[in-house]
């Protein structure tokens, strides 16, 4: 044999269909045996289908595309916390519940009075040049005013 001559390779059937993670032939057995997943078209073994944000395994938990028609998933939490809007003073997340005031999202505990810089009772606040303040701190404050010595005094007429 020359040194010219051509191995001869094993073609690649189109009846293979591989792991789009790991890129291995899926077998029959594979198949019989409940370890592989068509998601989207796309097959792959269970134990490669990973969230790609927190590594963690997928398996047959509900997974979400990062893209349309995309072969990159997340599961159900990183999908939440990638899709929820932020909030202005953490920036962290803010899923289901959460305040929206000065056209951005906070959470309960995030969104303060400007001057105590505590969470509003009630979500219950004045605005006053472009900032939340609670009815005592702007009365005190703006309106300077001391709210703490006022007794209002109820008055019967007969």
């Amino acid at each position: 044999m020359s040194l010219n001559t051509k191995r001869l390779q094993k073609p690649v059937l189109p009846y293979n269909v591989h792991c789009k993670s790991c890129t291995t032939t899926l077998t029959r057995q594979d198949a019989q045996t409940g370890k592989i997943l068509k998601i989207q078209d796309e097959m792959f073994h269970k134990s490669c289908l990973k969230c790609s944000v927190c590594q963690k395994t997928l398996g047959v938990t509900p997974c979400y595309p990062v893209h349309a028609f995309s072969s990159v998933f997340r599961c159900a939490d990183c999908h939440r916390a990638a899709t929820s809007p932020k909030c202005h003073a953490c920036k962290l997340p803010t899923f289901e519940k959460c305040v929206s005031a000065f056209n951005a999202y906070w959470h309960e505990s995030c969104f303060k009075c400007r001057w105590c810089k505590k969470p509003f009772k009630r979500q219950e606040y004045v605005v006053h040049d472009g900032g939340a303040y609670d009815e005592d701190c702007y009365y005190r404050v703006v309106e300077k005013i001391d709210m703490s010595n006022t007794r209002i005094k109820i008055v019967q007429h007969d």
